[in-house]
C-alpha cells in the first residue's frame, strides 16, 4: 500500500508562480497526495485561486512568516510523509514518487531533498554535486530536458548532506513526531530548515539528497517583497548560531542520584551539555570539593536538606516540590542568587515571602526519552502511569476508570522493572492518557504523556498557569469533575479523528516548546539578562545601552529625484507596496514593542496612500516620521495635516549643489518651501546629509543652514559607502560612478570637524554615521557606527527580537562583520569592536593607508561616548529615610552612564548646589532633591534626551506629583498633562536637568527657596531659549505634600523681589506691611537658653529665624560664656552679631532701632511672627512692651 503524502505549500502573493507550481504538479505528479495550502495574507487573487485548487486552505489575514505558516500546515497533516514546498518551484517529473522511493530505500533516512537549480554546481548549501553530474543550462531550455539530464546521470545512491532547503523537502512522519514544529524563534524565513534538519539528525535520522529528481526553484520570489530581506537572513543566522554554538560557560550541576534516580537532574544535565562547553555533575557530598571557576552553580531539587557553600556564586536553584517542607525550602531559597520554581503558585508564594529573583520555570519532557513509537498499536483505551497511593482523590478517579473501561493500563513508575522507555511505549500504545494532579501541580506527566502522542485528559489547572502553556481542546482536554472525566473519555474513545488531531497537536507543541533544553535555555537567558551575569563580559552593556524602538517601513521605489549617490538610482525596481501590506508591517512593528516608525523609499511622499498609512500608524500608537527630499511640497502639506509631526529632510547640498546632487533644477527652492511649511506647523525636523565628493567642502556652510534656517534638532552626517550594486568596485561602470561620488575620509575630516563644532556650540545633536574613528580623532563621541547604531533612538530596529541589549548588540556585531573589514590594519586596532572597522568596499576602492590603529584596548561601544553622561547632584541637609530610599531608586531606575554627587553640608541650598556644580565634569547636570520618590525607569535619560534633541530648551523639569496622582503645587502654574512636553515660565530644581555652564546659584539666598527661581531667571537672561516640564517623567515630591516648600522663605522672597525689581506684589509677600509710612527699625536679641539646648539646635533656630525675619531687621546673639557657645553662622550670608554677656549694656546703647525684641531659642518662630508683634506695638503709643504667648 502506497504511503500517504501531504503537500504543504506556502503562498504570499505572486499568483503567477503559484499557478505554475500547481499546474506542473497536476501535469507530472501521479503519486496520490493531498494539497494543504497556507496563505499569508495575499491580496493579488491568490486566495480566490486556491479555494478551488487546494484540498485544504488555511487563510491568514497577515503575513505570519514561513515558519509559523509551515507549523499551521503541520497541524492539519496526518500523512506518512509531508512534502514542504514553496509556491515558486516547478516540476517536470513525478517528484513525489522519486522522493518517497529514496526515503523508503533505508529506514534511517528521515528527510529527502531533490537537486535544485540554485547554486549549482554546489547544491544544498555547499555540498558538492556528485562529480558525474554535469549540467549545462541553455536560456529557454525546457525543464523536462534538464530533468532528463539529471535522470541520465543518476547513481541511485542517496547522498548525505547537511540540510535540505525547505522549498522542497520531504519529511517522514517519524521525524515530525520526534522533532515537532519548526522553531518559531526564526522570523519569517531562512535557517529554520537547517535547524529542523539538525534536530532530526539528533534523533538519528539521515538527511539526504536524491540524485534522480530535479526541481526548478525561482528563488525567493515571495520574500523579495520584504524591505530588508538580507537583515532578516542575518537575524536568523545569528539566532541559528546562538542556538547551535555552545555557550562558553562552565556549569556545575548539583543533585543527588544515590538515594533514588533523579530523572529531572539527568534531563537537565543532558540539556546543558547541548548548550554549554562544560557541564559537571556533583553530589551533595562533594560540595566542599567543587572548584570556584565555574560560571554557574545549579542545584536541582532532589528532596534532600543541604545548602551550598556561600562562595559558590552565582548560584541557582530549581525548586520542584517545596510543599511538604516549605519553611525549610523558604530559608534555603533566600541563600541563592536565582530561584526557579516548577509551579507558578510556588513562585508567587516565594515572592510574597521575600525571595528575590524568583522565576516560574515549568517542568518539561525529554524528547529523546518521551517519544512516540510509530509501530506501537493503540491497544489501551485509557492509561495511567504513576503512584496512585499518594493521593486519595486520584485513587478514587482511577477506581471509576477501572469500573467503566476494560482496556486500561495502570502502572507504578516506582517499580524498578518499569523503565522510562517502558513508560513511553505504554503512552504510545494508549488512546487516552489520564492525569490527576495531587496538589494542583502541573506535573511531569502532563509534558511526558503529550510528548508520546496520546490524548492527555487532565484536571483543570488554569489557576496554576496551565493555560499559559497549553490550550484545552487544542493540545489536551481538561475535566472539572469526576462525571465530566468519564464523559470526556467516552466521547473521545468514539471520536478517533478528533482524538488523534488533538493528540498530534499536543505532541508537536510539547516536543517543540516544552523540552528540558528549552527550560535550560530560559534559565541561562534569565540569569544573563539579570544585573548579576554569568560572566561580566556577557552583560557589560546591559544597562548602559538602550535598544531603539523605532521601526521602518520601506513603501516604494519610485522617486521624483535622481540622487547621484543613491543606491536605487541605477536600479530598475519600480514597486510600491499596497496599503494592506503596509498595515501588516505596521501591526508587526507595534507587536514588536516599537513606539515610532519611519516611512522611507524611494520617495514616500509621492505614494498615493501615504496619508492613510500615517493615520493608521498613529492610531496604533506609532509616532510617525517621513524621510523625504522635500520636492513634493503640496503632498507634504497634506501629510502634515494627516498627523505626521516629525520629518527627516535629505539636504545633501547647499544652493545649486542640492539641485545638482538630486538632479532636479529647483530642488533647493522647493526644499526651502518645505522647511518654511514644516516650521510654520511647529514640526520636529531632523536632517540627513550624505558625505560625497559633491558636498564635503560645503559642510560648514550647510551646518549654518541647518541651524539658522532649518532649525533642525538633529543632524546626521552619513558617510557614503558603496553597498548593493555599488559594491562591485572592480566593474568599470561602477568604478567610474564611485570616482564621481566617493571621497576619502581624510579629505572629509577637517570640514566635518568644523561643521560639528558649529552645531555643538548651538546644542544641536550630531550623529556621524559609518565613519572610521581614526579618521576623526577627537570627535569619536559623535560617531555612530554598527556597534552603536542599534542603540540610537532615531535608528531602526530592523525587526530584531527580543528587544534586549544583548540581542541588539549581537545584531550590531553581525552588521559589523558583514560590512566592514576585520583584519589588516583594522584587525590590529585595539578598539575594533568600538569602531566596527572600515567599510570593505571602501578599502577595496581606496586602500587602508589612511587608517591608524588605536593602541588603547576596549570593546565597549560607548568607550568614547559622553554625550548621555550626566552628573546627578543631590543636596542633602541631613540623612533620613527619604535619602536612602532615593539612593536605592537611583540604583534601580537610572540608566548609566552617570555620576552621583551627593552634597551633605550644613549650609544653604544654594551653596550645596554650587558645591556639586563645582565638582561636576559632565555635559548634563541633574538636580534631584532627597525628597523625590517613585522615579520612572530611565528618568535621567528621558530628561537629557529632551535637551539633546532640542537645542533651544535650556532646562527640563520632571512633572512633580502628589501621592494621590495630582500635579504638585510647584508646577509653574501649568497643569497640562496631555502633551509630552509643556513650556513654562519657571521650573523648580527639585528634579530637573540642564546643560553644564559657568552659571552658579546666588549664595546670598539662605536655607532653601527662591534660589532655583533666581537661577533659571539668570539662565533665561543669559541664554536664548525656554524651560519645559516633561510629563512622561512623573515623580512624587514629598515636600509638596507638607507645605509649599521654600516658597514661604520670607527673607529669600524679599531678596529675589529686590534683585529682579518685582512690583505689585501681594501683601503677604511684604514682610512688614501695615506699618506707618516710615518703617520702624527693629533689632532682635537672641537670649541664651538655660537648658541643655545645644549648639546644633541653636544653629537650626537661627536658620529658621533668618528665614522668617526681614533683611532690614538686625539680629544679635547674646553669649553669656563667650561666643564659643554658638556655632559658626558665616554660611547665612547675613550680618549676625555675637555679643558677650559682659558687654550687653554697650550694645544696648549702640542700638538705633525703635524696637528691641528679646527672643529665646525655645520660641517657635513662624511666618509673620515679627509683623504681629510690631503691629501691636504700633497700634498704641502708650504701649511700652508687648509679649506673644
Amino acid at each position: 500500500m502506497a504511503k500517504s503524502v501531504d503537500v504543504i505549500m506556502l503562498t504570499w502573493n505572486k499568483l503567477e508562480f503559484t499557478r505554475k507550481c500547481i499546474e506542473s504538479f497536476l501535469k507530472y505528479v501521479r503519486y496520490p497526495y493531498r494539497l494543504i495550502c497556507v496563505d499569508n495574507g495575499s491580496t493579488d487573487g491568490t486566495v480566490e485561486y486556491l479555494e478551488s485548487a487546494a484540498d485544504v486552505l488555511i487563510k491568514n489575514d497577515v503575513n505570519i512568516g514561513a515558519v509559523k505558516a509551515r507549523n499551521q500546515g503541520l497541524l492539519e497533516s496526518d500523512a506518512d510523509y509531508v512534502l514542504f514546498i514553496d509556491n515558486d518551484i516547478e516540476v517536470a517529473e513525478d517528484i513525489i514518487a522519486q522522493l518517497v522511493k529514496t526515503a523508503e530505500s533505508d529506514d534511517s533516512i528521515g528527510i529527502v531533498g531533490p537537486f535544485l537549480n540554485q547554486n549549482l554546481p554546489f547544491n544544498q548549501q555547499g555540498y558538492d554535486v556528485p562529480p558525474s553530474l554535469s549540467l549545462h543550462f541553455v536560456q529557454g531550455q525546457a525543464l523536462e530536458e534538464i530533468c532528463q539530464q539529471v535522470y541520465n546521470q543518476r547513481t541511485g545512491i542517496p547522498r548525505d548532506i547537511s540540510y535540505v532547503i525547505s522549498c522542497c523537502m520531504l519529511t517522514k512522519r517519524q521525524v515530525i513526531n520526534d522533532v515537532g514544529f519548526f522553531d518559531e524563534e526564526y522570523i519569517y524565513y531562512s535557517y529554520e530548515d537547517f535547524d529542523y534538519c539538525l534536530r532530526a539528525k539528533e534523533f538519528g535520522h539521515r538527511v539526504v539528497l536524491s540524485d534522480d529528481c530535479f526541481v526548478w526553484h525561482h528563488i525567493n520570489t515571495s520574500v523579495k517583497q520584504f524591505s530588508y530581506l538580507n537583515l532578516i537572513v542575518n537575524e536568523n543566522e545569528q539566532t541559528f548560531v546562538n542556538k547551535w554554538r555552545k555557550q562558553n560557560l562552565k556549569v556545575a550541576i548539583i543533585y543527588d542520584n544515590t538515594v533514588g534516580p533523579n530523572t529531572i537532574g539527568e534531563y537537565c544535565k543532558r540539556a546543558l551539555e547541548q548548550l554549554c562547553t562544560k557541564v559537571e555533575h556533583f553530589l551533595p557530598a562533594q560540595l566542599n570539593s567543587i572548584d570556584e571557576d565555574f560560571d554557574l552553580y545549579l542545584n536541582i531539587d532532589d528532596g534532600l536538606q543541604y545548602t551550598l557553600p556561600s562562595h559558590l556564586r552565582p548560584a541557582a536553584w530549581w525548586v520542584i516540590d517545596p510543599r511538604l517542607q516549605y519553611e525549610w525550602y523558604l530559608k534555603k531559597a533566600k541563600l541563592f542568587d536565582f530561584v526557579f520554581a516548577a509551579q507558578k503558585d510556588d513562585a508567587e508564594r516565594f515572592k510574597s515571602d521575600g525571595v528575590c529573583n524568583v522565576i516560574w520555570l515549568p517542568l518539561a519532557c525529554d524528547p529523546f526519552v518521551h517519544r512516540q513509537f510509530n509501530d506501537a498499536q493503540k491497544q489501551y483505551d485509557v492509561v495511567f502511569v504513576g503512584n496512585e497511593i499518594i493521593d486519595s482523590e486520584l485513587a478514587k478517579r482511577l477506581e471509576l476508570i477501572r469500573k467503566r473501561f476494560e482496556k486500561i493500563f495502570i502502572g507504578d513508575t516506582s517499580s524498578p522493572t518499569f523503565s522510562k522507555e517502558d513508560m513511553a511505549k505504554i503512552y504510545s500504545q494508549s488512546k487516552i492518557i489520564f492525569n490527576g494532579s495531587a496538589k494542583n501541580d502541573i506535573n511531569t506527566r502532563v509534558f511526558e504523556a503529550m510528548a508520546c502522542g496520546g490524548l492527555l485528559v487532565t484536571d483543570d489547572l488554569a489557576s496554576n498557569g496551565q493555560n499559559e502553556l497549553f490550550q484545552s481542546s487544542v493540545h489536551f482536554v481538561t475535566y472539572k469533575s469526576e462525571s465530566e472525566l468519564i464523559d470526556i473519555i467516552e466521547k473521545y474513545l468514539q471520536d478517533d479523528v478528533g482524538r488523534e488531531k488533538i493528540a498530534r497537536q499536543g505532541m508537536l507543541e510539547a516536543r517543540t516548546k516544552h523540552t528540558y533544553r528549552k527550560r535550560m535555555e530560559k534559565l541561562l537567558d534569565s540569569i544573563r539578562d539579570s544585573k548579576r551575569s554569568l560572566r561580566k563580559e556577557v552583560n557589560m552593556f546591559k544597562e548602559e545601552m538602550v535598544p531603539t524602538k523605532r521601526a521602518v517601513v520601506d513603501i516604494n521605489r519610485p522617486c521624483n529625484a535622481k540622487c547621484q549617490m543613491c543606491y536605487y538610482t541605477y536600479s530598475d525596481e519600480n514597486w510600491t507596496k499596497s496599503y494592506q501590506q503596509v498595515k501588516q508591517e505596521l501591526i508587526a512593528a507595534r507587536q514588536r514593542g516599537n513606539t515610532s516608525v519611519d516611512f522611507t523609499g524611494g520617495e514616500p511622499t509621492i505614494c498615493a496612500q501615504i496619508t492613510d498609512m500615517v493615520k493608521f500608524a498613529e492610531t496604533l500608537g506609532l509616532h510617525t516620521c517621513i524621510i523625504t527630499n522635500g520636492l513634493a511640497v503640496k503632498r507634504i502639506e497634506k501629510i502634515v495635516e494627516s498627523g505626521c509631526w516629525e520629518w527627516l529632510l535629505s539636504i545633501h547640498g547647499y544652493g545649486k549643489g542640492q539641485n545638482d546632487i538630486l538632479g532636479v533644477p529647483n530642488a533647493w527652492d522647493r526644499m526651502q518651501e518645505t522647511v518654511n511649511l514644516l516650521k510654520s506647523r511647529n514640526c520636529f525636523i531632523r536632517v540627513n546629509c550624505t558625505l560625497t565628493k559633491h558636498n564635503y567642502k560645503d559642510l560648514p556652510k550647510l551646518a549654518e543652514y541647518y541651524t539658522d534656517t532649518v532649525d533642525a534638532h538633529i543632524v546626521n552626517f552619513i558617510n557614503f559607502n558603496p553597498y548593493y550594486e555599488w559594491g562591485v568596485t572592480e566593474q568599470p561602470e561602477i568604478n567610474k560612478r564611485l570616482n564621481e561620488v566617493q571621497v576619502r575620509v581624510s579629505d572629509i575630516a577637517p570640514y566635518l570637524k568644523e561643521a560639528i563644532d558649529y552645531l555643538q556650540e548651538r546644542n544641536i545633536w550630531v550623529n556621524v554615521r559609518y565613519f572610521p574613528f581614526c579618521a576623526l580623532k577627537g570627535y569619536e563621541k559623535y560617531i555612530c557606527n554598527y556597534p552603536q547604531v542599534m542603540f540610537d533612538k532615531c535608528e531602526w530596529d530592523y525587526g530584531v527580537m527580543p528587544k534586549t541589549t544583548q540581542r541588539y548588540l549581537e545584531h550590531g556585531r553581525l552588521f559589523q562583520r558583514n560590512m566592514c573589514i576585520q583584519d589588516g590594519i583594522c584587525g590590529k586596532c585595539g578598539i575594533l569592536d568600538v569602531c566596527g572597522g572600515a567599510n570593505k568596499n571602501y578599502v577595496a576602492f581606496y586602500g587602508d593607508d589612511e587608517l591608524q590603529p588605536y593602541t588603547e584596548i576596549s570593546d565597549n561601544p560607548y568607550y568614547f561616548r559622553d554625550d548621555h553622561e550626566a552628573d546627578i547632584i543631590i543636596p542633602v541637609y541631613e540623612h533620613n529615610e527619604n535619602t536612602y530610599r532615593l539612593l536605592n531608586e537611583i540604583v534601580e531606575k537610572t540608566q548609566p552612564p552617570y555620576n552621583l554627587i551627593m552634597v551633605q553640608r550644613h549650609q544653604s541650598a544654594s551653596k550645596n548646589r554650587n558645591y556639586g556644580l563645582n565638582r561636576s565634569n559632565s555635559r548634563y547636570v541633574i538636580m534631584c532633591d532627597d525628597d523625590i520618590v517613585e522615579l520612572p525607569y530611565g528618568w535621567n535619560r528621558k530628561m537629557t534626551d529632551i535637551l539633546k534633541e532640542n537645542g533651544h530648551i535650556l532646562a527640563v523639569s520632571a512633572r512633580l506629583m502628589n501621592r494621590d496622582g495630582t500635579p504638585g503645587v510647584n508646577s509653574a502654574q501649568n497643569y497640562d498633562l496631555t502633551q509630552p512636553i509643556v513650556e513654562v515660565n519657571m521650573i523648580p530644581t527639585a528634579c530637573c536637568a540642564f546643560r553644564k555652564t559657568s552659571l552658579r546659584f546666588d549664595e546670598r539666598f539662605i536655607r532653601a527657596g527662591w534660589e532655583d527661581t533666581d537661577f533659571f531667571m539668570q539662565l533665561l537672561q543669559k541664554e536664548n531659549g525656554f524651560l519645559v516640564i516633561a510629563n512622561d517623567v512623573k515623580v512624587v515630591h514629598l515636600n509638596e505634600e507638607k507645605h509649599d516648600g521654600g516658597a514661604k522663605n520670607v527673607y529669600n522672597r524679599e531678596l529675589f523681589l529686590k534683585k529682579w525689581h518685582q512690583k505689585n506684589v501681594q501683601k503677604a509677600t511684604e514682610p512688614l506691611s501695615g506699618f506707618s509710612k516710615e518703617e520702624p527699625k527693629v533689632s532682635v536679641l537672641l537670649m541664651p537658653e538655660q537648658s541643655e539646648f545645644g549648639i546644633p539646635n541653636r544653629w537650626n533656630f537661627v536658620r529658621d529665624l533668618i528665614q522668617h525675619t526681614p533683611e532690614s531687621v538686625e539680629i544679635t546673639l547674646l553669649a553669656m560664656d563667650g561666643s564659643a557657645d554658638y556655632p559658626d553662622y558665616s554660611d547665612f550670608d547675613r550680618p549676625i552679631k555675637v555679643v558677650e554677656g559682659g558687654k550687653i549694656n554697650e550694645w544696648a546703647e549702640s542700638v538705633q532701632s525703635k524696637y528691641i525684641v528679646l527672643l529665646s531659642p525655645s520660641f517657635d518662630v513662624e511666618e509673620d511672627w515679627l509683623r504681629n508683634l510690631v503691629e501691636h506695638a504700633e497700634s498704641d503709643n502708650q504701649i511700652a512692651m508687648v509679649g506673644l504667648s
